[in-house]
């Protein structure tokens, strides 16, 4: 529909197909590059590189907070319109090619989880940080029920002295 909209205006496939390398460059450069570059400093962020590439392809999808920058550009700047129309280009280009390609490419970054061979279920890497906090929290929650229960089952309350107005009616 936006397209209808901006019929009149001038069109450059080539200015936006010229973009691309640029944008994608700069996409995994900013990802990729940012985080290895860290890597040589020593700041380790765990985040595997296979999972770093897939969130700079799944940032490759240019969207609506783009078109709606572009179209704030002032109305007197020369060529205007052909960057409007380029800017929407890529935003819908984007985001058809690049989001169809997001579930391939997500299934193909996933790492399969280790299964145990008699029951079939995966298992949990004991030397995993996640594994540990999962283990504390459920340990917690346990805690807090068990706490949870044991005042409920007691009957003393500090506000049995406490009495709604109605009672005294009686």
């Amino acid at each position: 529909m936006t397209f209808f909209a901006y019929q009149e205006f001038p069109w450059s496939i080539s200015l936006s197909l010229y973009l691309m390398p640029i944008i994608i460059v700069g996409r995994f450069a900013g990802t990729l590059g940012l985080v290895k570059f860290f890597d040589l400093f020593g700041y380790g962020s765990g985040i595997r590189t296979i999972e770093v590439f897939f969130m700079g392809f799944a940032g490759l999808i240019r969207g609506a907070i783009a078109f709606g920058l572009v179209l704030r550009l002032d109305g007197g700047l020369p060529n205007r319109e052909l960057i409007v129309t380029t800017a929407l280009t890529i935003v819908v280009g984007t985001t058809i090619f690049f989001g169809s390609l997001v579930g391939l490419i997500s299934g193909l970054t996933k790492e399969d989880a280790p299964v145990e061979a008699s029951s079939g279920e995966p298992v949990a890497d004991k030397n995993d940080d996640a594994f540990f906090n999962a283990e504390r929290v459920n340990s917690e929650v346990h805690q807090g029920k068990k706490i949870v229960l044991e005042a409920v089952a007691d009957d003393k309350s500090e506000h049995d002295s406490f009495k709604h107005p109605n009672e005294n009616l009686s």
